[in-house]
């Protein structure tokens, strides 16, 4: 399979304004807690490396938490960050995500 995951903020980051019971609830599903749960499915990361919404930090920090357990496979693993690039994908991510999804599905 091929996990679907939103974009991680990283520790102790929250949106502005955040009450607490959203960041229980951002704790609780962070993706980077949970690495071990998405193994051995086909992971794609993609990054705006100036979004001011979820800080690309987030993104790298479950990119490196994902690598040991994707080392004997690591092409089920992609992090892309787009320099200067926000909360957008860029026309280049809709190839990226479908040719990530072309090799990795069930056959």
């Amino acid at each position: 399979g091929v996990a679907a995951i939103g974009a991680p903020l990283g520790p102790g980051v929250r949106p502005p304004g955040s009450d607490p019971a959203l960041a229980r609830l951002l704790d609780d599903d962070d993706p980077i807690a949970h690495a071990d749960a998405l193994w051995p499915r086909a992971v794609l990361l993609l990054h705006g490396g100036d979004d001011p919404v979820t800080p690309p930090s987030g993104s790298r920090l479950l990119a490196d938490a994902l690598a040991p357990r994707y080392a004997a496979d690591p092409d089920r693993l992609r992090h892309v960050e787009a320099p200067g690039l926000g909360h957008e994908l860029a026309p280049s991510h809709a190839r990226e995500v479908v040719d990530f999804l072309r090799r990795h599905r069930p056959r």
